[in-house]
């Protein structure tokens, strides 16, 4: 071959010259190699994450000079350790113009290598280029030298030089790209075994060049003019320098890689935190500590409607929030802003469909580093289920509380400690303390009447079984009233506690009273009706037999009897003494007495044996109490026992009283022996200034007109108030009254005229008589 510095062209050239070489500099020269390539595979690695394209070209810049670098180091220090017994010098322009193949060649494979994966085409193509620019490097830099002998190749190593070069950088290659999972060494080591055969392949390149080197010694020898560099201090700088860069490269990459590894946790977090937000089922938003927004998630977006870039956009006016609730939310905002405090707080939002939905907004101020104030994060909940939930549950507790307020009985919830837990309008009204005032009390501190009960109240607790006081008395206003106690046990969430019923049976036992008394009225009647006949007619045998002796014996004038007197020798007269001497006649008068007094109680017997057939006519009340009184008054038989002048009269008449039909005379013996029953007791008792008080009402409710007669007389205990109306029931010794007065004033009030009669009492503290008659 004739060309250039081949073997065939070296005639006449000189002697062949012998070399040899310092075996530390070739190892040297072979670890710069190594380090270089792991210097450029560490950039290319980073080449290949990056996205940036200044940072990108500037990593590649920063590899291929590092490698080329590297390449060019290694060639020269391996040139170094060759010598042939001829000082060698280099020329610096083409030493360092050798260094560009090196660096571009480099650069364009690190370009190629620009990829996660490599293909066989991809593979060859960048083998081919770092071999080529190895090459290149080298027979450019073996130019530089300058030296007496003459340089010549043998073109055979020439092309294995090449071919050794392409095969290691391919081997390297598909190190560095191969699937290192399956190969634990490979897998930890793969950027350090990639670099050792890249590197070998340079050196072994560099040395089978050498190889095809020959150097002979010229006939002549020339002066050098160029500027040379001696051999030891360019050892000396191109292996400080290479290795300083080579190093620099690496530390600056593993600094980097560190920096990055950290920005790709910051970055996945930053992604885990925005999955986190936009996937949240809650609204999130950011503000700046300007208070300007920086960030609403994907489920604020689609509650409003509205993109991103819409939110940002516009600060929030706050154009969303219902019209009745914006002052109260921005009053919240400004202050909580303003001091930099949570907040926590329910309003209405409009929904993108123009729907108004409650939420529930929670913000709280966010602190970065050093303690600095950030802005603030909140979050928002739609709450509009779980409000309709509370106001349908408060609908219904309002519907039971009406239902309980609506009862006639006083409703009384108690837990275990007789703590009041529920206190109905009723119990607000007998007590006169409302239901906040109630609540918590102790039950008997509240309601003392209760405390006798409280032993039933715990035992309907502790036995979970219904508790039951009927017909329980107590006294209110002088006057006696009658209530049943009913109590439920009760638990609810695991809670123990009782229900107290309270129900006013006062008017239930007076009507049972009543039916009571009208059964025995009735009974009687019964009775009577047979009584009075079978008693009528003996009676009035007897009282007539009384008068006819009497007729015979007094009977002067009567010739029957003047007659009898002779034939028996005795006169009228005789006759007379002898009978008034022996009380005979006062003894008829005592018969004839006795009789009419028979024949007044059969006749009041009588009177439950048949309603009045009398008719009845529309009457005043108050008229028919004071013809009453004054009957009572100018009465023979009553003056000469009370002297009603002595007894004050008080009148309590409703103006305008609607007439009542009724049988005026009854309705007066009814005043009558209320008067007489009265006035008997203000005078046993010695009252030092008795009254009847009259008092006539008209009592809507019910359309009665209530008639009262009132005293202050000594009252009468229970148990004589509860048998007043019976038949033949009476407190006054034997032979005094019948016993059948109030009686009989019941049944005219109760059967003949369809009303009502009661008595109430307090013993010590007068009586009240209550007359009912419907209109």
């Amino acid at each position: 071959m004739e060309f250039w510095r081949f073997e065939s062209s070296i005639k006449g050239s000189g002697s062949l010259m012998a070399g040899q070489y310092d075996i530390s500099i070739v190892i040297l020269s072979i670890v710069i190699a190594c380090f270089a390539c792991y210097a450029a595979l560490t950039t290319a690695y980073r080449i290949i994450r990056l996205q940036s394209k200044t940072i990108h070209w500037g990593w590649l810049s920063t590899g291929a000079i590092a490698m080329g670098s590297g390449i060019w180091a290694m060639h020269f220090t391996g040139m170094l350790a060759y010598s042939m017994g001829s000082s060698i010098s280099y020329s610096v322009p083409i030493t360092l113009l050798s260094a560009l193949p090196a660096i571009l060649g480099s650069g364009l494979a690190l370009f190629i290598l620009n990829t996660d994966k490599i293909n066989f085409y991809r593979n060859q193509v960048t083998a081919f280029l770092l071999a080529t620019c190895i090459a290149v490097m080298h027979y450019t830099g073996m130019e530089a030298m300058q030296m007496d002998a003459v340089l010549r190749y043998d073109f055979g190593l020439f092309i294995l030089s090449y071919v050794v070069a392409h095969i290691l950088a391919s081997l390297a290659l598909a190190i560095k790209f191969i699937k290192t999972s399956r190969y634990l060494v490979l897998s930890k080591f793969n950027n350090a075994i990639s670099a050792i055969v890249m590197g070998s392949a340079i050196s072994g390149m560099h040395y089978t060049a050498m190889a095809s080197a020959q150097f002979y010694l010229p006939e002549e020898v020339h002066a050098i003019t160029d500027l040379i560099i001696p051999t030891d201090i360019l050892i000396a700088s191109i292996t400080s320098i290479v290795i300083i860069l080579i190093a620099v490269t690496i530390v600056t990459a593993n600094v980097y890689n560190h920096f990055e590894q950290m920005s790709d946790r910051l970055e996945e977090s930053q992604n885990e935190l925005n999955t986190f937000i936009n996937s949240a089922p809650i609204m999130m938003w950011m503000m700046d500590e300007y208070g300007q927004p920086k960030l609403f998630n994907e489920t604020w977006l689609n509650f409003t409607g509205k993109t991103l870039s819409e939110e940002l956009t516009h600060s929030w006016d706050g154009k969303e929030v219902h019209p009745d609730d914006k002052e109260a939310c921005f009053s919240i905002y400004k202050e909580h802003f303003g001091h930099r405090s949570a907040f926590d707080h329910e309003f209405r939002l409009r929904r993108f469909d123009g729907v108004y939905r409650w939420v529930r907004e929670v913000g709280v101020p966010f602190i970065g580093a050093r303690n600095q104030y950030m802005g603030f994060i909140g979050n928002c909940l739609d709450i509009s289920e779980r409000k309709q939930a509370e106001e349908q549950l408060q609908q219904l507790r309002r519907y039971l509380a009406n239902i309980i307020d609506s009862m006639p009985s006083i409703i009384i919830g108690v837990n275990a400690d007789s703590e009041v837990t529920q206190w109905n309008s009723q119990a607000q009204k007998m007590t006169g303390i409302s239901a906040a005032q109630a609540q918590g009390q102790n039950l008997e501190k509240v309601f003392p009447r209760l405390y006798a009960e409280m032993s039933h109240v715990h035992r309907a607790i502790i036995t979970r079984h219904e508790q039951y006081d009927a017909k329980r008395s107590y006294q209110e206003n002088g006057e006696i009233k009658y209530e049943d106690v009913t109590i439920y046990p009760l638990v609810t969430n695991g809670v123990e506690g009782a229900v107290i019923r309270i129900d006013d049976v006062t008017e239930k036992v007076h009507i049972e009273e009543m039916m009571i008394q009208s059964e025995k009225m009735l009974s009687v009647g019964g009775l009577a009706a047979g009584m009075a006949h079978e008693i009528n007619n003996p009676l009035a045998g007897m009282m007539q037999t009384a008068n006819v002796m009497k007729n015979r014996l007094t009977g002067d004038e009567i010739p029957a009897n003047l007659k009898a007197a002779e034939s028996v020798g005795t006169n009228m007269a005789v006759i007379h003494a002898f009978m008034t001497e022996r009380g005979v006649f006062r003894m008829l008068d005592s018969i004839t007495d006795s009789g009419k007094r028979v024949a007044k109680i059969v006749d009041n017997i009588l009177s439950f044996a048949r309603k009045s057939d009398a008719e009845t006519q529309p009457h005043n009340m108050g008229k028919l109490l004071d013809d009453a009184h004054e009957l009572a008054a100018t009465d023979y038989d009553l003056k000469k026992q009370y002297d009603f002048k002595a007894i004050e009269i008080i009148r309590e008449y409703q103006e305008d009283l609607p007439a009542v039909d009724c049988e005026s005379t009854k309705i007066q013996q009814v005043f009558m022996n209320i008067f007489r029953n009265g006035a008997e007791a203000m005078q046993e008792a010695n009252i030092k200034h008795p009254h009847f008080i009259f008092r006539t009402y008209h009592d809507a409710e019910r359309n009665h007109l209530c008639t009262e007669i009132e005293d202050n007389g000594p009252g009468i205990d229970e148990a004589t108030r509860r048998r007043i109306f019976e038949p033949f029931f009476t407190t006054k010794p034997v032979g005094i009254g019948t016993g059948l007065g109030l009686s009989v004033s019941y049944f005219i009030v109760v059967e003949n005229h369809g009303g009502e009669m009661s008595v109430e009492s307090e013993f010590g503290k007068g009586t009240r008589f209550i007359i009912r008659l419907p209109i």
